[in-house]
């Protein structure tokens, strides 16, 4: 009966927004073409298949009642539209308007219409201008130093803006407590937000010229930063939280000696959360026993177990995404949390963070980042095309790629197997 409604161009739109609430795939794609159907539905959907709503009779006409249509639509679904072969001209025009995602896309289409990409060199993003101006349509003279123009764009993109999303808290940490390669700490320490440079003035591992460097900044919060003393710190293998936590409890001896896997079990269920804490806390704890502590609704249960040195990764990451704010102290107590922290970077959708991974992750996971090789912006493109591990699969991808820096590094290494990326390196 549903199927029925939703292919019925006589039902009402409120019945089809009913329908539209959790519809299954067949009810969904029914709606998708329905001319009836209101706009919301027809965007919260669309991405799923955008194909099915191109064609919808009805989709010309809500864009003419709404020219800024693409800026109110959900971001999936005006991307999944404007990078659709099915798309056209007058559509990819109106998207112009939409939001820095979908214009960015637009770039990234092999063949726009001139007046798409005319407008895309006049736009008020400076990265949407430059990402124009370097696509393979705009006819310029080749540049012999193109590498080091595009390894300069991207020296700069990470010296530029961070988002304020809660990724940036995973970026704090980095900058407060991994030994990053060089080249970053020379990136940030010129960083255009405050904030990053007097972050990575309390990383231990920051070379002496560059603490120097910061000791004069142009802010006071930076300079005070950098004359603090901040020892690497020395991971212990038994929390001294745990200790702390023990003296308190009468089972302390059984946590100190525990007799079978069983016993931790069943401290693990006690309704006592200060005994369940310093179970999560403790360096002898099974495995098993810390990943059924990891899925308690207790916040602070959970921060015991990420402070666990013997926590699983995987169960760090879900912990650390739940969570959705990270403290100081799991990074600092935990030798394992700077790279689940890297890892959660690499896979942000943020291009910032993927390109701040990239530059110094040795390792490309397939599942990760084989999809950046359609990533919207040609910074992220470009870095994976100069990475040393590409598969030389992905590389055959890029050669068709609509941006000249990352064609020309793509052609060059396909081409010449023993090519030699440089490393990137700030000017002096």
């Amino acid at each position: 009966m549903s199927l029925l409604l939703a292919n019925d161009l006589q039902t009402p739109p409120k019945i089809l927004k009913e329908l539209g609430q959790n519809p299954p795939q067949d009810i969904m794609l029914a709606l998708l073409s329905n001319p009836n159907t209101p706009a919301e539905v027809l965007w919260r959907w669309g991405h799923r298949a955008p194909e099915v709503l191109l064609e919808n009779p009805v989709l010309p006409l809500l864009i003419m009642e709404n020219p800024r249509i693409f800026a109110e639509m959900q971001p999936e679904t005006a991307m999944k539209l404007v990078t659709h072969p099915r798309a056209w001209d007058e559509l990819l025009l109106l998207a112009t308007q939409g939001r820095p995602l979908v214009r960015l896309a637009l770039t990234q289409l092999p063949s726009p219409p001139k007046m798409v990409l005319d407008k895309l060199m006049r736009d008020r993003n400076p990265h949407i201008r430059l990402a124009a101006s370097l696509h393979i349509l705009q006819l310029t003279e080749p540049e012999t130093d193109w590498m080091e123009r595009a390894d300069a764009h991207v020296l700069a993109f990470l010296k530029g803006l961070t988002p304020s999303t809660w990724e940036g808290e995973l970026f704090r940490l980095c900058l407060r407590h991994s030994p990053l390669p060089d080249f970053i700490f020379a990136i940030m320490a010129e960083h255009g937000q405050e904030y990053v440079r007097a972050t990575i003035a309390e990383n231990p591992f920051l070379s002496p010229r560059y603490k120097e460097k910061l000791r004069s900044d142009r802010s006071e919060a930076v300079r005070l930063a950098a004359c603090r003393d901040h020892p690497a710190k020395q991971y212990q293998t038994q929390p001294a939280l745990w200790q702390h936590q023990t003296e308190k409890l009468a089972e302390t001896f059984i946590l100190t000696h525990p007799e079978s896997p069983e016993e931790w079990v069943k401290l693990a269920q006690n309704p006592d959360v200060a005994l369940r804490e310093a179970v999560a806390l403790h360096p002898k704890t099974p495995v098993e026993v810390l990943v059924q502590l990891a899925k308690s609704q207790e916040m602070r249960i959970q921060r015991a177990v990420a402070r666990n040195p013997n926590t699983p990764p995987e169960v760090l990451e879900e912990i650390l995404s739940d969570l959705r704010h990270i403290e100081r102290d799991l990074a600092e107590q935990n030798p394992v949390m700077r790279q689940i922290v890297m890892n959660m970077l690499g896979r942000s959708k943020e291009a910032y963070f993927s390109v701040f991974y990239l530059v110094q992750c040795p390792i490309l996971v397939p599942e990760r980042f084989q999809n950046k090789c359609h990533a919207p912006s040609w910074i992220e493109r470009y870095v994976l095309a100069r990475h040393p591990e590409i598969p030389l699969d992905w590389l055959a991808v890029l050669l068709d790629d609509p941006n000249r820096y990352v064609r020309n590094l793509a052609h060059i290494r396909i081409n010449n197997h023993s090519f030699s990326v440089p490393p990137l390196l700030l000017k002096n």
